[in-house]
């Protein structure tokens, strides 16, 4: 499942109460709080007096991002507050497995946060601990900035790490995000983007549902539930309902996803080619086990 986590820094902070609720209205279900200490990263934005007042008049996922020195030190009371996951920086911390554990400790959901230059190899040992990974595709700091391009290979390289090791965190990313080049971050492996800019930098309800559309485009479970009832029921293919599995399902609907158009012809022409390959898979292993009969 996709989500938008509409940055607050870059929000009309003489309305903030009230841009926050127009991306909400929208479809927005997370969020993102830069909380940056001008140590970390440059300027100094906002604290615990923003989230607890928003908390009270919003049910969204408070993503409260800490771009500052020793995280562990405010780790507690952002979690009291009311912040629901919270992202620090691997270059932040002296002792990333202490941190990742004191966040569950408070009722948060962990996640580490890489740099442009940091490369995704560094988690590899704490990645089984961690509920959200956030790829930063610009240089922490400033709203506004254009998205570094080799951002995305890492989001790439970190979704195969998350597949060859059987885990299923989610993959954020946070910069540069519009709605031209969120997809070439979705289809890397990311599912929860961050915008500031895009959403709060112009109409915000047409730029919230822009990206809520985007999310149908690429969201499986969504074509999975609304598509493959009619693909079952298409008597005229003679799909054998019995043997459709979920994985088949999703495989189905993945081979057609490039093409960002979903249409009946084209899952049911996708779902044919991966049945019709196990059929002579399992003939062929047939075939081999009665040679020895």
């Amino acid at each position: 499942m996709f989500h938008l986590a509409p940055s607050i820094l870059a929000a009309n902070w003489c309305h903030l109460g009230d841009d926050v609720k127009k991306t909400v209205d929208a479809g927005t279900d997370y969020i993102h709080f830069d909380v940056i200490d001008g140590i970390f990263a440059p300027q100094i934005s906002f604290g615990m007096p923003v989230l607890a007042s928003l908390r009270k008049e919003c049910d969204a996922v408070m993503d409260v991002h800490l771009m500052i020195e020793q995280p562990e030190r405010y780790i507690p009371t952002f979690a009291s507050l009311g912040a629901d996951i919270i992202p620090v920086h691997y270059e932040a911390c002296n002792h990333l497995d202490r941190i990742i554990n004191q966040i569950k400790e408070c009722g948060a959901k962990a996640c580490v946060a890489l740099n442009p230059a940091t490369p995704v190899s560094v988690l590899e040992w704490i990645l089984p601990k961690l509920d959200m990974v956030l790829i930063m595709t610009v240089n922490p700091g400033y709203g506004g900035q254009k998205l570094i391009p080799y951002c995305i290979e890492k989001v790439r390289r970190l979704n195969e790490m998350k597949k060859a090791m059987g885990l299923s965190f989610d993959i954020q990313v946070d910069g540069g995000i519009t709605l031209a080049n969120a997809g070439d971050a979705i289809e890397a492996g990311a599912n929860v983007l961050v915008a500031g800019s895009s959403v709060f930098g112009k109409d915000i309800e047409a730029s919230t549902k822009g990206f809520m559309e985007l999310f149908k485009q690429y969201d499986v479970s969504v074509v999975s539930a609304e598509i493959w009832s009619d693909i079952l029921l298409d008597g005229h293919r003679h799909i054998p309902t019995q043997s459709v599995s979920e994985d088949a399902k999703m495989r189905s609907v993945a081979m057609y996803a490039p093409s960002k158009t979903f249409s009946l012809a084209g899952l049911v022409g996708s779902y044919h080619i991966i049945y019709n390959k196990a059929l002579r898979d399992r003939h062929d292993k047939e075939s081999s086990l009665s040679h020895y009969d």
